[in-house]
């Protein structure tokens, strides 16, 4: 006999009401995230890519993989709008439908952003502790 597990949560008006605001500002924060992250990226293909044309195919190669750096940190700060965004549907979807499996979809997507935020802390962090005692960058 399958033993069925019961998701569904009891969440009175005001905790309805949290859920829901914070739902629609992680949705607008992502999405605001994610257009100013697009439009970097268009930016930074049209100059870097007018750039090169105009100095030439020479030493092309090592140009393309130093280009690659910036596009990279555009990347990821669009990644993270893209999460912040989904994170805020699903607490959408909680408000309508109290039910743990949203829940853990929403930390699920933010557990990522996070991730981001601490390893790019960790790493100006070092960096400012290397400058600070000596080391240039």
């Amino acid at each position: 006999m399958e033993e069925t597990r019961s998701t569904a949560m009891d969440l009175d008006e005001e905790a309805v009401g949290l859920v829901e605001r914070l739902g629609k500002w992680l949705r607008v924060t992502g999405s605001i995230q994610l257009a100013l992250g697009s439009i970097g990226l268009v930016l930074m293909f049209l100059t870097m890519g007018c750039g090169m044309l105009a100095a030439g195919l020479e030493g092309a190669g090592l140009a393309m993989l130093i280009t690659l750096l910036p596009f990279a940190f555009v990347a990821v700060y669009v990644l993270q709008g893209l999460r912040t965004q989904t994170a805020g549907e699903q607490f959408k979807n909680l408000a309508l439908e109290p039910d743990v499996d949203y829940l853990e979809l929403a930390f699920a997507r933010l557990k990522v952003v996070f991730l981001i935020d601490v390893i790019l802390g960790a790493l100006y962090f070092g960096r400012v502790v290397l400058q600070l005692f000596g080391g240039e960058l």
